[in-house]
């Protein structure tokens, strides 16, 4: 008898422990996809946009975009993924969740306080919080949703100036294991990548166009500052960032092919 009313007492633990976690659980929400807003130290508020959340095992990509874009310019890669998915009869390929965000100053991100902020009269002080925005948003959602994204196995896509604040969000995050760089440069706006490309121990897919001179040239200084870990990708014309991948298909194909492998 005595074991019997153990298997009871245990029986109710298990299930007053499951209530709880159930409670918790409704009470902090679940992740689910459309639009999100993070207030950062300063009174920003920070637009991220959530794609394709499913499931906690699904791996993340985290998407910035470039100079004068929102987070609209990462449909199209959104797109293709998608469909790439679906196209797969071998069931190869699982469907990433995207983080897509504006930067300060951009889209959605551009209310400070009970003041207003635009990238095109920010000076290099405020652009070198780009990192460092980035960072404090995805711990805040990471804190938000606990448990419903995988945190230790992240990708980070940035385009131009996007491409600068992921190579050095990498110094901030190092649960980072992979990053596209998609036109990155030197120097953008005092943003300067080099000494996170050369530290960075994840995979690194640099893309540039043969016509964009400042980018073409970047990412060939680039990419031998970690030769080992930097794969390297030139296309013709001198479509920048986004537009790249946005408008040559082979890019695009390039770009998806690297991110499923």
């Amino acid at each position: 008898m005595r074991g019997l009313r153990l298997s009871r007492h245990a029986a109710l633990v298990i299930a007053l422990a499951a209530t709880a976690v159930g409670n918790v659980r409704s009470q902090m929400g679940t992740l689910a996809n459309g639009s999100k807003t993070v207030t950062l130290n300063d009174s920003l508020k920070m637009r991220l946009e959530i794609d394709q959340s499913r499931s906690a095992l699904q791996p993340t990509f985290i998407c910035l975009p470039m100079m004068g874009n929102s987070t609209t310019s990462y449909e199209p890669l959104l797109h293709k993924l998608v469909a790439v998915v679906a196209a797969d009869t071998t069931h190869t390929f699982q469907l990433p969740r995207l983080i897509r965000m504006d930067l300060r100053g951009h889209g959605q991100s551009n209310v400070l306080g009970s003041d207003t902020v635009n990238f095109r009269t920010m000076n290099e002080s405020e652009f070198a919080k780009y990192p460092y925005d980035a960072k404090h948003a995805l711990e805040q959602l990471f804190r938000d949703f606990p448990g419903q994204i995988d945190t230790a196995n992240l990708t980070v896509i940035g385009a131009s100036i996007g491409a600068n604040t992921a190579a050095m969000l990498t110094q901030l995050m190092p649960n980072i294991k992979r990053l596209v760089l998609l036109s990155p440069g030197i120097n953008y706006k005092g943003l300067q990548p080099a000494e996170a490309i050369t530290s960075f121990q994840g995979e690194i897919l640099m893309v540039a166009s043969q016509g964009d001179e400042y980018s073409y040239n970047s990412v060939r200084e680039m990419a031998r500052l970690n030769s080992d870990h930097v794969t390297l990708m030139i296309f013709e014309g001198d479509a920048h960032g986004t537009d790249m991948i946005n408008s040559n298909p082979q890019a695009m194909q390039a770009l998806v092919d690297w991110l499923l492998k």
